[in-house]
């Protein structure tokens, strides 16, 4: 089935654009498309609901980011063709969601869950409105729960049950960078003066106090809540982004809270220190109760730069009607004092005609903010009108006490108005003193402060106004020779002007648009990426960049490569909602990616029709290669010592390797193993008769050479021997031909392993350059993502590239009946017991066969015949069938791909396509038609090793 997990509409009538704040409420502006706040819990659920529920399809799509009207995401939802939506809403986005979503039920017969705020606030309003499931607080285990099947009268968080317990932070996978990119939210400048490239990351959930305009104080969860993850992941969260996005600058930890336990704070910091990630900027949103002189000086030392805290009120009385934290203005502002004497600036929010907010109050506040602003105190300020949102206390007072003064929605939002007003203290009032505050707080600003650059991205780009002025004047007079053609002299004046102004980035404009009515393609494209590089801050985006992507984009359609062409429309409508032609670029590409036009699909499906017809030939030319599974004695392997290494001490690690003819790359893979910053190890090499260099090769480095007969090989007899001979207190397994992409791979592929709950883990797969066929590139692309995850039921496992502890080996070792696919098996008889497998993408090796379209089939159909076998034995039809449904649009996906990486001209790609998809399916097909195994498997069956007996005693 197919599921889209979805953010709300972004553009609401009458030009008003969104910004949701995930498990808080949406800010909304007129005219302005607003920045938008990466939404972290939908994308939890997404990548959650891909590691659980493999065999759908699952896709998020953000249309707050988007600026989709109701009515482009009925147009959306009309290409996609769900079977299931998944809205998270709140009381601003709720009205215009539920056009979409009736869309979705009425018109394409989906079923629509909704969650967030609202739903959680109000579930018997989404009960009314048609929708049965309306999820209360925290949503991922329930919506995995509905989509799972069970009775809905049996889900805990599921209307009319109420909250569920809370979820285990770390069960969670890293959050969604696959269908959104994450690097699309971190504008500089767009988190409300982020000084830096800073993508969302969140250590924490929850909050632990019950502050009574809080959504996420006393609406999200039933008790008060605060965890905080484990440290290790979130660092692997950090390097994984680093990995992926070089152009990333810090870090925004936009949680509720990120300073509350002193030790959790200071363990997390020393993590960022110890693994090098603090030459990283870091902000955080923060509680300045819990804040000390040792914390300031920790998260200085770890690159913290800004931290956003919580003022509020210091007036007493209105402090405790709220419910915060008694503030003492004295003890405030030394911990200000402190944070500026360390260079650490403080981004203090007010807030203002809060429940007990008197004018007095309010006054006392407005004269601490003066004071500390005009200190230098405060490097920014925000000042807030307090909104009850529903559910709230804030808002439950107010209807107690008649101090609403509308329900419509659409006005809780906190901008430019309040929607409560009390007996002494008046609508009226509360807007002026919002007036007054803004007023006296600008006016207390330093200078320096006031006019400097909002972000370091902006100090490329500002210009003064005489300069600009100047500039503009000079751009005008190309004008006219743009339309003469005389291009030569454009590019010059363009130039000539940069030379003088290098902030006048609507000069690379003008020669990116010379040199594409030249035909230039490459030079355009680097004069539009100058743009895209320079002005990534939000405002310079916003007036830059937007027309940059959508030249961008076009580019990248002459050259064919539709799948950058529709990220770069996608970035263009994001920062200009009214640009027209980047919109009819956007649906076009829509439509061929989903399939809505039919041309590609049913030139395929004619094809296919052919090879059908003609497959017994096909099978002809396969049929040499396909070879039966091997039999093997229950006997243990007969060995000879071919080389030993003394070592000191017994090692960490033992590093076992199984060659056969590897000279081509073996010294490269035992070279930068010898260069790891794990120190405490041994290499275990188990030869099986190779014939070319492969010996003396590894006679040129301090390792154990072991050598079996040819005949004797097997995968699993092969690695058991190799954890049987392992001194190590933990096993790698390497192929031969897996090269190491850095000195820090042993060390990144153990460390899961501290874990005692983790059994085994396996580390990145990356083509081999020169020697990868395009479907193998393909394979490995989609296999092994950027995210560390933590497998709980998937089984899935690569003796390519993995560690485990020789204890669990020798008590659950490799399962020796079957011929191939061990490490699968093994995985799953892990799991079975109850422990995880982690995927630990840091620890990544360059690994790939480039096989023919013979040995695909002889490798795809091995694996089958062990996936049916031992792993899946009940689903061959359902996955025969499954193949047959998506064979066509997993070979225009394929398509793609080589189009999207240049891997061979567009005719080669539309040929080798279907070939090479159409044999993994006549490979599956003939697996599921044989279904004669000598084994029956199931996960968990594999007993104890038995005890082998060498020809030689090891040294």
């Amino acid at each position: 089935m197919k599921i889209l997990v979805c953010n709300p509409p972004g553009r609401l009538p009458e030009n008003r654009y969104i910004c949701p704040f995930p498990s808080r409420w949406t800010s909304m502006f007129s005219g302005y498309p607003v920045f938008i706040y990466y939404p972290y819990e939908l994308a939890y659920l997404s990548t959650l609901l891909k590691r659980e529920l493999p065999n759908d399809h699952v896709k998020m799509v953000d249309g707050a980011w988007m600026r989709f009207t109701a009515e482009d995401y009925k147009q959306y939802l009309d290409l996609e063709k769900p079977d299931w939506v998944i809205f998270e809403v709140d009381t601003v986005s709720y009205a215009e969601t539920l056009k979409v979503a009736r869309h979705a039920r009425n018109n394409l017969g989906a079923e629509v869950i909704m969650t967030g705020q609202y739903p959680t606030a109000w579930p018997e309003k989404v009960v009314a409105d048609g929708f049965q499931y309306a999820c209360v607080g925290e949503f991922e285990e329930t919506v995995l729960d509905i989509l799972k099947g069970k009775d809905p009268k049996s889900i805990e968080g599921l209307y009319p049950k109420s909250y569920r317990k809370v979820l285990d932070l770390d069960w969670l996978p890293d959050p969604e960078d696959e269908d959104i990119r994450r690097i699309d939210y971190s504008y500089s400048g767009g988190h409300r003066w982020t000084r830096y490239k800073e993508i969302e990351v969140h250590p924490s959930r929850g909050c632990p106090y019950t502050c009574d305009f809080c959504v996420a104080g006393t609406v999200y969860y039933e008790n008060i809540n605060w965890r905080f993850r484990k440290t290790s992941r979130i660092i692997n969260e950090i390097e994984t982004l680093r990995r992926k996005y070089p152009e990333m600058e810090g870090c925004f930890f936009n949680e509720e809270t990120h300073i509350i336990r002193k030790k959790d704070i200071l363990e997390f910091c020393d993590a960022i220190v110890d693994s090098g990630n603090n030459d990283l900027r870091y902000e955080a949103m923060a509680n300045h109760q819990r804040l000390d002189e040792e914390i300031l000086e920790a998260i200085k030392k770890a690159g913290y730069y800004k931290l956003r805290v919580g003022i509020e009120s210091v007036d007493e009385d209105t402090g405790q009607s709220i419910g915060l934290i008694k503030t003492r203005s004295d003890e405030l502002e030394k911990i200000l004092g402190i944070a500026k004497k360390l260079g650490i600036e403080m981004y203090g929010t007010f807030l203002f005609g809060a429940s007990g907010s008197t004018p007095e109050g309010d006054r006392k506040t407005i004269e601490f903010g003066k004071r500390v602003i005009s200190k230098g105190l405060l490097s920014s300020w925000q000042a807030s009108i307090a909104v009850p949102h529903p559910a709230t206390d804030f808002y439950k007072k107010a209807v107690k006490n008649g101090w609403l003064v509308t329900d419509d929605l659409d006005r809780f939002n906190g901008i430019s108005d309040t929607v409560v007003s009390y007996p002494n203290y008046s609508r009226e009032q509360i807007l002026e003193t919002a007036d007054t505050m803004r007023e006296a707080f600008e006016e207390a600003q330093p200078f320096e402060t006031t006019t400097r650059p909002k972000s370091v991205a902006q100090e490329k780009t500002r210009m003064l106004k005489k300069d600009r002025e100047l500039s503009d004047s000079k751009l005008d007079q190309l004008t006219p020779l743009f339309q003469m053609k005389k291009y030569d002299e454009v590019v010059q004046g363009a130039e000539s002007i940069l030379a003088e102004f290098p902030q006048a980035l609507t000069c690379y404009h003008v020669m990116g648009s010379v040199h594409k009515q030249r035909g230039d393609l490459l030079n355009a494209r680097e004069q539009y990426e100058k743009i895209v590089q320079t002005a990534y801050d939000y405002e310079d985006a916003l007036v830059y960049a937007a027309g940059a992507h959508y030249h961008l984009g076009t580019i990248s359609l002459e050259e064919g490569k539709t799948k950058e062409a529709l990220q770069h429309f996608k970035n263009c409508v994001h920062l200009n909602p009214n640009h027209s032609s980047a919109w009819d670029h956007y649906w076009n590409l829509r439509q061929v990616e989903t399939g809505a036009l039919g041309l590609e699909e049913r030139a395929y499906s004619s094809m296919f029709s052919l090879f059908n017809f003609s497959s017994p030939l096909f099978r002809s030319w396969l049929k040499p290669k396909i070879e039966a599974n091997k039999t093997h004695s229950g006997n243990p392997l007969d060995y000879e010592i071919v080389q030993t290494t003394e070592r000191e001490s017994t090692p960490k690690v033992s590093i076992v390797i199984r060659t056969l003819n590897e000279e081509r790359f073996l010294e490269q893979t035992l070279t930068v193993i010898s260069k790891q910053e794990e120190t405490s190890w041994e290499v275990i090499l188990i030869d099986s008769g190779s014939k070319d260099k492969t010996i003396e090769i590894a006679k040129r480095f301090p390792i154990t050479i072991i050598s079996i007969s040819p005949e004797s090989f097997h995968y699993a007899k092969t690695l058991n021997l190799g954890s049987q001979l392992a001194r190590g207190e933990i096993v790698v397994n390497l192929s031969a031909h897996a090269v190491p992409e850095n000195g820090r791979w042993l060390k990144s592929l153990i460390e899961p392993l501290n874990d005692p709950k983790i059994a085994g883990v396996h580390g990145s797969e990356k083509p081999m350059g020169g020697w990868s066929s395009p479907f193998e590139r393909k394979i490995l692309t989609d296999t092994f993502g950027e995210h560390y995850l933590e497998r709980t039921e998937d089984n899935f496992f690569s003796n390519a590239n993995s560690a485990m502890r020789k204890s669990d080996l020798i008590d659950y070792p490799f399962e020796e009946a079957i011929d191939w696919a061990e490490d699968r098996v093994w995985a799953g008889s892990m799991q079975s017991r109850g422990y995880k497998i982690a995927y630990q993408p840091r620890a990544a090796v360059f690994h790939s066969h480039n096989l023919s379209f013979q040995a695909q089939f002889n490798r795809s159909l091995k694996f089958h015949r062990v996936f049916f076998g031992t792993l899946n034995k009940d689903c061959v039809s359902r996955k025969l069938d499954e193949s047959n449904k998506s064979l066509i649009k997993k070979t225009v996906a394929f398509r793609r791909f080589l189009m999207d990486n240049d891997l061979g001209s567009n005719l080669f790609a539309y040929l080798y396509a279907p070939v090479f998809e159409y044999i993994n399916h006549l490979a599956l097909e003939t697996a599921s038609k044989e279904l004669k195994f000598e084994a029956k498997l199931l996960p968990g069956a594999a007993g104890k090793l038995k005890e082998l007996k060498p020809s030689t005693d090891y040294q």
